[in-house]
């Protein structure tokens, strides 16, 4: 039987990216990054002489637009697993907590979370992290296209800044 991957995540050429060393990673999304704005320049300047070549263009810069996005959420998720945010001074993190808890969701969270949970924040009035943090799973997941995998890639980002979303009651 041939599983077919589901998103770009299980693609077995981003599993083998996924063993190169963080340094090596950011650079390719930098360079990805770049490659998609071009991409994305050509296809504008190619509309209005030939729609088949701004077509493909735009496909090139979605694409790797998608894929920068993969390595970029990939090199977040890596840089929680393997370097744990560590307190000097508890005075500094709680001012540093306090500033980031009053911030937009979508601002603080936008290079960790995929288009589709962005929306749902963008839908839910962009709240912030403070307000964010106060919902719990069942409360998010009532929001217009917000699902399971959605609530997922939120809880993940908010790990990522050491937080969660507040517990369901049993």
């Amino acid at each position: 039987m041939n599983m077919r991957p589901k998103n770009i995540q299980q693609l077995p050429a981003l599993k083998a990216l996924q063993m190169l060393p963080v340094a090596a990673r950011e650079a390719l999304a930098v360079a990805l990054a770049e490659l998609s704005v071009q991409a994305r320049v050509h296809a504008e300047m190619c509309w209005t002489t030939d729609a088949a070549q701004a077509l493909y263009w735009r496909t090139h810069a979605v694409a790797t637009k998608h894929l920068e996005q993969a390595v970029l959420k990939d090199i977040a998720l890596a840089q929680v697993t393997e370097q744990p945010r560590a307190a000097d001074d508890p005075a500094q993190a709680r001012l540093s907590l306090a500033a980031l808890l009053d911030r937009p969701a979508v601002a603080t969270l936008g290079e960790l979370l995929p288009r589709r949970a962005l929306t749902v924040l963008e839908n839910q009035g962009s709240p912030t992290v403070r307000e964010l943090c106060k919902l719990t799973p069942t409360q998010l997941r009532r929001a217009r296209n917000c699902g399971h995998m959605t609530v997922l890639d939120i809880q993940r980002a908010l790990a990522f800044h050491q937080l969660s979303l507040a517990p369901d009651e049993a």
